[in-house]
């Protein structure tokens, strides 16, 4: 063999064995993910947020239909986040494996945190160029123990789902870079949009790609890369724009509002040193962490200086090390939307919101680990091995552990609030937990626990009021409903049945007061629009503005057989025969088993046609 066919055969030998070599990791992977995120396949739904986003919201338990899809394409839901390819993979489950098997829908997320951490780890070994070091880097991020709520917890798909489509987007833009084949340019910009379709956060990855390209090129991005990222930086900003719409007008956007400047500042420092002290401090945070009070102040600043020294030493390190600023840049672009400029929620920080921007972090580590190369080289061996083997089993272990708090609404609520004194929504969703078991006196206990703790929270009041009704104490209830109606954010569903009890003591026009001051406050709320449309049909028989009403309803939610079949009959009441006959067939779409009503509803129409 002549000696450029002994080279050729020597690279293809490399080129086969580092492809073995990657595939065996791979599989390690993905192996490691399942075995400690897998027992979430045998866990329930969890009562917050997994209502609204799943097996409660009838645009998405409904399965995969073209009424859910525009609803997906249009909605919020009750969140102010607009995030349609997410609702679309809700609603696919749905449609495969309906809302009485959870653990298929556990299944899908811990599918999409695998492959995230294998495309991870191809790309950390791109970039880090050593193979198994970017592996053992991939691992480390997937077992963390701040990954357990974005993958345990059903309604966080959209952070698996939008950090899948990322790494896709830079995977393929290195591949494009690589060898230049524009159907790798295409698929970058393609995962781009899914991305930015499946969470907001994703406005920041053309930030991510700009500073691959720079790490690729090894210089400042000259006119033509500012042109290949165009299309990515064009679709980022109106997906900014949409956000940013659905932030102010979305089922939270009274409360965004209410959040003034300075508070929204105040925090921004203390999110940054949140992401660091996750990463020096490798343990599962409580669910909901509020902002500080005046005895942990001091705790977090100090976390905070050390945040801003490591940063400095990243800075510093920068000029050498291209993996750092690299690292650098992700962490910042992937943070400042969890950072607390545009409130998210009533707490400051989580576990979840370290999903994306953690993985700067491990490039700012992997850029140090290039920086010193020539120590490692002379410590690696059994004592590096050791030590990186430790690190994966108690992240594992932690993990694992963290994950079985999640097994249902009950093992995670009693543990949230044995570890957060301070968590309002611990006490409220175990108390829910209770009073779906019948142990209603425990119920009210944890509710009234909930409004010491806050007692400006309407959803503390909401429920307190629930249990009081069914406890028979109508009077209490109806006190407690009022006072959840007077909070700020108020709580749509507490006009709901504030309302029901004024009817039920027959003050129609009060009951129909609150419901305006509801819908006022909440245009978007299906609840209310279609308990006014039932007020005005039934009791004040004001036929033209309850087909009004059910008309939004239907709009806001169109798999709701109560709002077609409350439509069709009022439509037949005023003889709006054709808008009858549509949401009669809306109404056999959407509930085929009621036969009885669509029969005697037809026959209503029939005979309306025939005079």
């Amino acid at each position: 063999m002549n000696e450029k066919n002994w080279k050729l055969s020597a690279e293809s030998w490399r080129f086969a064995t580092s492809r073995s070599l990657s595939g065996w990791w791979a599989g390690l992977v993905a192996c490691a993910v399942f075995v400690v995120f897998g027992g979430s396949i045998g866990h329930d739904f969890i009562n917050y947020d997994d209502p609204v986003m799943v097996y409660e919201n009838p645009s998405v338990a409904g399965g995969l239909t073209s009424a859910n899809a525009r609803w997906a394409l249009t909605s919020t839901g009750d969140t102010n986040l607009w995030h349609p390819l997410t609702w679309l993979s809700h609603q696919l489950d749905c449609t495969l494996f309906g809302v009485d098997h959870p653990g298929a829908h556990h299944a899908v997320n811990v599918g999409f945190h695998a492959a995230t951490a294998i495309l991870l780890g191809s790309l950390l070994v791109r970039l880090t160029g050593w193979h198994n070091i970017g592996w053992l880097l991939a691992l480390a991020w997937a077992l963390h123990p701040q990954r357990v709520q974005s993958v345990a917890w059903i309604s966080e798909r959209k952070d698996v789902l939008s950090g899948l489509w990322i790494l896709l987007s830079l995977r393929a833009w290195l591949a494009w870079r690589d060898g230049g084949r524009r159907r790798h340019y295409f698929a970058s910009n393609a995962a781009t949009l899914l991305a930015l379709l499946s969470k907001p956060i994703a406005v920041a990855l053309p930030i991510a790609l700009l500073l691959l390209d720079c790490w690729h090129r090894r210089r400042i991005p000259d006119r033509n890369s500012l042109m290949a990222l165009a299309p990515s930086f064009v679709a980022a900003l109106a997906g900014a724009a949409v956000t940013v719409h659905f932030q102010v007008t979305g089922g939270m956007g009274e409360y965004v509002q209410s959040v003034s400047s300075t508070s929204r500042l105040a925090v921004v420092p203390l999110t940054l040193a949140f992401q660091f002290l996750g990463l020096i401090w490798p343990v599962s945070f409580p669910l909901w962490i509020y902002p500080p009070d005046a005895e942990s102040w001091p705790w977090f600043a100090a976390v905070g200086c050390a945040s801003i020294a490591f940063m400095a030493a990243a800075v510093y390190s920068a000029r050498r090390e291209p993996l750092v600023w690299l690292g650098t840049g992700w962490l910042v672009a992937f943070w400042l939307p969890v950072s607390g400029l545009v409130p998210l929620g009533f707490y400051f920080v989580a576990d979840r919101y370290t999903y994306l921007p953690h993985i700067g972090l491990w490039l700012m580590l992997a850029g140090f680990g290039c920086h010193w190369r020539a120590w490692l080289r002379r410590v690696r061996g059994h004592l590096s091995l050791a030590a990186a083997l430790v690190i994966l089993f108690y992240f594992a272990f932690s993990s694992w552990r963290q994950n079985m708090y999640w097994k249902d609404s009950e093992t995670l609520f009693q543990h949230e609030m044995s570890i957060n004194p301070r968590s309002l929504l611990a006490p409220i969703h175990l108390g829910q937990v209770r009073d779906e078991q019948g142990r209603l006196e425990d119920a009210l206990t944890l509710f009234e626990k909930a409004v010491a703790i806050d007692n400006r929270s309407a959803l503390a009041e909401y429920n307190r009021g629930m249990a009081l009704r069914r406890l028979g104490q109508t009077q209490a209830a109806k006190t407690a409903f009022h006072a959840a109606c007077d909070k700020h954010p108020s709580l749509p569903d507490a006009y709901v049945r504030l309302a029901i009890i004024l009817l039920e003591e027959g003050n129609l026009e009060e009951a129909e007061t609150i419901l305006d001051r509801g819908i006022d406050l909440h245009p978007k709320d299906f609840g209310l629009f279609l308990n006014r449309a039932s007020l005005r049909a039934v009791h004040l028989r004001r036929i033209t503005e309850a087909v009004s009403d059910y008309l939004v309803a239907t709009k806001l939610a169109p798999s709701s057989a109560d709002a077609w079949q409350g439509l069709a009959i009022a439509s037949l009441e005023i003889g709006d025969t054709q808008t009858a006959h549509t949401a009669l067939a809306n109404l056999r779409r959407t509930a085929p088993e009621r036969t009885d009503v669509a029969a005697r509803i037809e026959a209503r129409l029939l005979g309306a046609l025939i005079d």
